[in-house]
């Protein structure tokens, strides 16, 4: 079926199908465009709660350390007060 109002050119394709072609293929490349859009979004979606998982680990992690150095400071002490005979200080 050809379109009367479609122009032949040179090599005989008419110029209502290149526009489809090129219609059709602008449509995929949207799709493409959205769908990698839509990963995208996930992944950084994804890489924020990652963040945010990692953000508490290091919270409890410094939680760890301030409690072992209070535990340190209280050994000192007590090491302290046992070589000079005192009471500690608590």
């Amino acid at each position: 079926m050809t379109n009367p109002s479609a122009k032949v050119d040179a090599s005989g394709t008419e110029d209502g199908v290149l526009m489809a072609i090129s219609r059709k293929e602008a449509r995929h490349g949207q799709e493409d465009a959205r769908f990698a859009h839509e990963n995208l979004v996930e992944d950084i979606g994804s890489k924020e709660r990652e963040v945010e998982r990692m953000k508490e680990q290091i919270a409890g992690m410094q939680l760890s350390i301030e409690k072992r150095t209070e535990v340190v400071a209280l050994v000192t002490q007590l090491a302290e007060a046992l070589v000079d005979d005192t009471p500690p200080q608590l």
